[in-house]
């Protein structure tokens, strides 16, 4: 599974986690808001609990992680958005004319492997993608505990 989405914990306290959260992928589509995904991102920085939890096959589960979703998340606030609504057309069309300003035509050998590597630039440029901040309040805050300042990962949570 491609990773969707990047993460970076930017605050944590025992009852709050405050996640800044960008796209890494255009099939990430918008951030979702729900606790399922909150819970998810969580899971990520503790997956030997989640196994001894629910089993081995539990972040697959969508229903078993809706309902501990549901245990475990309090509420989802998204702040911060930046890039919203992403629109890829013009990503693409930007990055085109790019190629063009370096003396690049679509109908040169280089063209499509010179894109692919600039559009693949522009999915690690948190600048340039869909990023937002995620402040999560935990129903059970124990869930906070390996979500440390300035921890990063990336993810295909959804």
């Amino acid at each position: 599974m491609s990773t969707l989405w990047h993460v970076r914990v930017a605050e944590s306290s025992a009852g709050t986690v405050t996640l800044r959260v960008h796209a890494t992928h255009p099939d990430a589509g918008a951030l979702p808001s729900t606790k399922l995904f909150a819970f998810r991102l969580l899971a990520d920085t503790a997956m030997d609990r989640l196994t001894r939890e629910l089993g081995e096959q539990a972040y697959d589960d969508t229903a078993l992680m809706t309902r501990k979703a549901q245990e475990v998340v309090g509420s989802v606030r998204i702040t911060q958005l930046q890039n919203y609504p992403f629109d890829e057309d013009a990503a693409k069309h930007h990055v085109e004319e790019a190629l063009r300003a370096r003396g690049l035509s679509p109908q040169d050998e280089a063209w499509t492997s010179e894109f692919g590597l600039a559009w693949n630039a522009l999915w690690h440029d948190a600048d340039q993608v869909p990023s937002a901040t995620m402040t999560i309040e935990l129903a059970d805050p124990t869930w906070a505990s390996r979500a440390q300042p300035g921890r990063e990962w990336d993810t295909a949570a959804y």
